[in-house]
């Protein structure tokens, strides 16, 4: 259906609307002589002139009267640029002190003027929807709010409050409704500094500035925003300042800059934000500081933020008491510049996992609160320099606040440009990690040590576990002073780690005296670490009694492991103006080493030396394997050292700077470990440095024992004893199970015999490897277990030698006694003991010769005297009857007995003839041992002498065939 046209009526009207808007003529409506109110009329003047108008004193008036009151609609007229009639000034509307009741409404409009209006009270809302403006400033005036969508402003626009009035009175720029400017362009600064005031509702944001770009600056100093402030995806040409500024929107989001983009710095510096800051994705190109921030009450978004500067939060606090939330979130944010966070509080978890910083991130004197779990998350976060969480200093002598962190902190897979710095922080992980670098890439040194300043101290201090499993590490791990606590389980945790310097777990040492020592309660794994220069652990305490206290299995050291305490410094010891007080003063204050628990080296490898001395190692549970003796202190089994194991002191006449002989109440374990020179002096024969007995916790008490099976060492270095004694002695330190037949251990003997030859100790060298046989003697038959058997042995022996003739009975006694040998291992006995003390076991085949020599002339004149009282007689009957001899046959000069002769023929296996002529006459005779001593022996105990000396002469020769032969070989 076709419309019809429109009704004259409607016409007119919309004429009539339309010329009141554009005329000056329709705007002459007022009850006065001019149709203008008497404030438009002085207005109107000025703005023809290009002055401005100030009504009254200028001050913003609180209610209206006729001589500030200024109609909406005729600002809007004159605004546009007046009529035909009336041009405005290109100069603008400049007015002040104005009272506006009705709206004033530029929406659409195309107002080439600047609008100047300070100081003025407009009643409703300023409508800017769509408008194109020259300049905006409503510096010291009281508004409805704006609603400036989507506007266009060639210039600036100015809400400050105004100090320029005479007197110095201050008129804030003060807003009860909503300020939108919602995609707005701004071609120059939006500047709302001065104490300006704005007032949001529960749906509508405060101050919105979201999708606006602003060519110039936003100025926010010493504002007070009731409400949210929404600057969502806007886009800043300059800088962003909110210095002192207040921001409350309670429970909800205070600032919400998402997105937003910012050419210059964004600074919230003294500022109090009541509510969450949303920076998420934002990007500034200069720095973002939010230093001395006085409450931050929500979380401080700014996921995927990227700044293009520094980004500040030194002193400041944020986060809300007692709530789980986090207080900062800058996951995968990027900085350019420095993150410092110096003594900021934080109520909340800090999360900055993923972000990447190219400079440093100091969070020194910080204090991080977490209700429940992490207190920071820094998980894979890569920074370009130092990371510190050290103690804050105020001066070169005093201490300013230290890190406190209630949840613990993590560096998961974070990657470090230069150094970690912990010192003086206190870390309380409520049970759980209280440090975690797990994978962490660290190029520089890792200090959580000691923080330090003339006359105090303060330890770096971690509750629950720190630890560094397969980090790398470029420099020193240093501990030194750190206190580590995580009873039962691991304190400290660096397993698989790589770290190119020392490893430093002792007392800290400064230029002028000893400081705090290192301790660790619970375990310290260095499982497969690898560690460039030294294990340092001069003077620390490993307390995790019952279990391992150090766990370095497969360790892998390029330096020494020091288990000692500190020397004497050169420059004390040498130094004109320290004096004998003040050092015997500084020494004092060192500690030693100390380890409760087991320490634990298996298979490490060690590039120089491990050094025990001074050193107290205790471990005083059961052993696991050895029932009835103590735990491992030490444990070295298959270890590698290249230079020297000390567990002594280094010279017996040891100075001060030595520490002395170590002290281990507990075992020692050196299980097929190797060391090229092993320094035992002042320990091996002090058992007060190494106790037999420990008694443990429950009372029970334990052997201490030192397994050295498979151990080897090129020299015994220092002044390590040399002698057969001392070594003896400590062999005899070994488990008495490995010193049994069943179990008996040769290699700990002949290692140490070949050392001691080779050092040139030939004679300690054989007495041992004697030693070593003489054991191995005893263990054939037990002298406890076989007494009886061995008694037996002895009276049927004896029985055999007296009976007078070679009777049935006599070998029916012989065959028993060599069949209860038989029985009773005697056979070997015998022979082991025989060889033993008649060669040595082989190490000394002079003895032989001494022993024949010794017996067969002991016998010469046994043989003498017997001959001379007619006991021995020539076989030849012809030769007794023809010669007319006797019974003195020794005087005999055709048929002599030869007593020397005789003596050793008999002995001897191969004959020389001369003991065949002659036959024994059972009878008795008188025997002169000396001039006053004589003994009256039978013929009996003559004949078996001479078995024995025959049976003598049978074993020697063959001990003597073969060894010669090869039969008989020593170790």
């Amino acid at each position: 259906m076709t419309q019809g046209p429109m009704q004259p009526s409607v016409v007119n009207v919309a004429s009539q609307i339309s010329g009141r808007r554009d005329t000056l003529q329709h705007l002459c409506d007022q009850a006065t002589p001019s149709g203008l109110l008497p404030a438009e009329e002085q207005l109107l003047l000025c703005v023809t002139k290009g002055q401005e108008c100030k009504l009254g004193d200028g001050k913003r008036p609180a209610q209206p009267s006729p001589e500030r009151q200024i109609r909406g609609s005729f600002l809007r007229f004159l605004g546009l640029g007046g009529d035909a009639n009336l041009k405005v000034h290109e100069r603008g509307i400049r007015l002040a002190g104005a009272f506006v009741q009705d709206r004033l409404d530029l929406a659409g409009t195309d107002c080439r003027f600047a609008l100047i209006l300070r100081n003025c009270r407009f009643m409703s809302a300023i409508v800017l929807e769509g408008a194109h403006l020259s300049h905006l400033m409503l510096d010291g005036s009281h508004i409805a709010g704006i609603q400036g969508d989507l506007a266009h402003i060639e210039g600036s626009i100015f809400l400050q409050s105004n100090t320029e009035l005479d007197g110095g009175v201050t008129s804030e720029f003060r807003s009860d409704g909503p300020v939108r400017f919602y995609k707005t362009t701004i071609g120059g600064d939006l500047d709302c500094r001065g104490g300006s005031t704005f007032t949001g509702t529960d749906k509508a944001a405060a101050l919105l500035v979201s999708g606006a770009s602003i060519k110039g600056n936003v100025e926010l100093s010493r504002c007070k925003m009731q409400g949210e402030f929404r600057l969502r995806n806007a886009h800043l040409g300059g800088y962003l300042s909110a210095f002192a500024g207040i921001f409350i929107n309670t429970g909800k989001v205070a600032i919400d800059g998402t997105s937003v983009s910012i050419g210059g710095d964004l600074s919230f510096s003294r500022a109090n934000i009541e509510g969450g800051l949303a920076l998420t994705g934002a990007s500034i190109a200069g720095a973002m500081v939010c230093s001395d921030v006085k409450t931050l009450a929500g979380l401080t978004a700014m996921r995927d933020a990227k700044i293009g500067g520094d980004l500040d939060f030194s002193s400041s606090v944020i986060g809300i008491p007692k709530d789980n939330a986090s207080s900062l979130d800058a996951t995968h944010a990027t900085i350019k510049g420095t993150v410092y966070m110096n003594d900021l509080t934080s109520h909340g978890r800090i999360d900055m996992g993923e972000a990447q910083i190219e400079g440093r991130l100091v969070c020194d004197g910080c204090e991080f609160n977490a209700q429940s779990g992490d207190a920071v998350d820094f998980s894979g976060i890569k920074v370009g320099g130092i990371l510190s969480f050290n103690r804050a200093y105020l001066s070169d002598k005093e201490f300013g606040r230290c890190v406190t962190a209630n949840g613990g902190i993590h560096l998961a897979g974070a990657k470090i440009g230069r150094d970690l710095f912990c010192i003086g922080a206190t870390i309380d992980g409520r049970g759980s990690y209280a440090l975690n670098c797990r994978g962490a890439k660290i190029q520089g040194d890792v200090a959580l040590s000691c923080a330090f300043r003339e006359g105090d101290s303060l330890p770096f201090s971690a509750k629950g576990y720190v630890g560094f499993f397969a980090a790398e590490i470029g420099g020193n791990l240093d501990c030194s002073g750190g206190q580590f606590e995580n009873a039962g389980l691991d304190a400290l945790d660096c397993t698989i780690a790589s770290i190119g310097g020392s490893v430093l777990l002792g007392q800290l040492l400064t230029a002028d005296k000893f400081g705090p020592s290192f301790s660790a309660e619970g375990k310290v794994s260095l499982n497969y670490t690898r560690i460039g220069l030294l294990l340092q652990c001069l003077g620390g305490s490993f307390r995790n009694p019952g279990a391992v206290a150090v766990d370095a299995s497969s360790i892998e050291v390029g330096g020494s492991v020091l288990l000692s305490k500190w020397g004497i410094p050169e420059t004390w010891s040498k130094s004109p103006d320290v004096s004998r007080e003040q050092l015997s003063t500084r020494l004092r204050s060192r500690t030693h080493f100390f380890s409760e628990g087991e320490l634990k080296f298996e298979g490490a490898r060690i590039g120089t030396n491990m050094d025990c001395r001074g050193g107290h190692f205790r471990n005083v549970s059961q052993h696991q394997d050895l029932t009835g003796n103590a735990g491992n202190a030490l444990n070295l089994i298959d270890a590698r050292i290249e230079s020297t194991l000390c567990r002594g002191a280094l010279s017996r006449d040891r100075g001060q700077s030595d520490p002395g002989p170590a002290l281990f109440d507990g075992s020692i374990d050196l299980q097929s470990a190797h060391v090229s020179g092993f320094i035992d002096c002042d320990f091996v024969d002090n058992r007060e440095r190494f106790p037999s007995t420990v008694v443990a916790e429950n009372g029970n008490q334990y052997h201490s024992v030192m397994t050295i099976d498979g151990f080897t060492y090129d020299r015994l270095a220092g002044d390590s004893p040399t002698d057969a004694a001392s070594r003896i002695a400590w062999l005899e330190l070994q488990p008495e199970k490995h010193l049994s037949k069943e179990f008996f251990r040769p290699q700990p003997f002949d290692h140490l015999t070949r050392t001691l030859r080779a050092m040139g100790h030939g004679n300690a060298a054989r007495r041992i490897s004697i030693h070593k046989q003489d054991l191995l003697t005893r263990q054939t038959v037990p002298w406890v277990r076989h007494s009886a058997v061995f008694l037996l042995i002895l009276l049927a022996g004896v029985a055999a030698l007296a009976s007078v003739t070679a009777s049935a009975f006599s070998f029916a006694l012989a065959a028993l006694i060599l069949l209860v040998l038989y029985r009773t291992s005697g056979l070997i006995w015998l022979g082991r003991a025989s060889f033993g003390l008649l060669a040595g076991y082989g190490y000394s085949p002079a003895r032989i010769v001494l022993l024949a020599l010794l017996l067969g002339g002991s016998l010469i004149p046994v043989f003498q005297q017997a001959a001379q009282q007619g006991v021995f007689l020539p076989k030849d009957a012809a030769v007794v009857r023809d010669t007319n001899c006797g019974p003195d046959w020794v005087a005999c000069a055709i048929y002599p007995f030869v007593p020397v002769v005789f003596s050793f023929d008999t002995m001897l296996p191969l004959k020389l003839g001369h003991a065949e002529k002659w036959t024994l006459q059972r009878k008795e005779f008188d025997l002169s041992i000396t001039r006053s001593l004589q003994v009256h022996m039978s013929g009996s105990v003559l004949q078996a002498l001479i078995w024995i000396e025959i049976l003598f002469g049978w074993v020697t020769s063959g001990i003597i065939l073969a060894q010669v032969s090869g039969l008989l070989k020593k170790d």
